[in-house]
């Protein structure tokens, strides 16, 4: 059974062997910073956040960002992947701050390069929006504040989840002074 189905099934340490040991396999043969090599390690990082490995995502994702961006630019879905894992991970592991900003940087960096709104983009703003409260950062009207207001628009009905969460944020904004 592939990783990310065990993964699905609830067998994390069975399929976080099975990645480490693709993991090893890529960098062998492509090297740790192949792009494919990468896009490994971002599959990797569910299992791992599950199995509360936050330390273990940073070392693999912080290097594969710059390979993203460099590959894939600001607005792949890659990219977004591994900005929001990352700063899950970053939060995870107390650094909500560095999280907070890694979060602003990447919604900067998508909007200035016309990334277009879609999910992906939603479920990162989503992250945005929750660790600006978390923080304490959120200041109504501010420009990095302001972007949960569009996430309930941009998920798909199928998501009836994350459109609660969502929508959940953006009254919290709303009862902002």
């Amino acid at each position: 059974m592939p990783a990310f189905a065990l993964h699905r099934h609830g067998d994390i340490e069975e399929s976080l062997a099975i990645y480490r040991e693709l993991l090893r396999e890529r960098r062998e043969s492509l090297g740790d910073l192949h792009p494919k090599t990468c896009v490994l390690k971002l599959q990797m990082s569910a299992p791992l956040s599950d199995a509360g490995h936050d330390q273990e995502i940073i070392d693999l994702l912080t290097p594969a960002l710059a390979v993203f961006r460099s590959e894939y630019g600001d607005t792949s879905y890659y990219t977004l992947g591994c900005y929001k894992q990352l700063s899950l991970a970053l939060d995870a592991a107390g650094q909500s701050d560095h999280a907070l900003t890694l979060l602003q940087s990447a919604y900067k960096r998508y909007t200035n390069a016309g990334g277009k709104r879609n999910i992906y983009f939603a479920s990162l703003l989503y992250e945005l929006a929750k660790l600006n409260y978390e923080t304490g950062a959120v200041v109504r009207g501010d420009e990095l504040t302001r972007p949960q207001i569009e996430v309930p628009s941009l998920i798909p009905d199928d998501q009836s989840q994350m459109i609660q969460k969502t929508t959940d944020l953006r009254q919290q904004y709303n009862r902002l002074p």
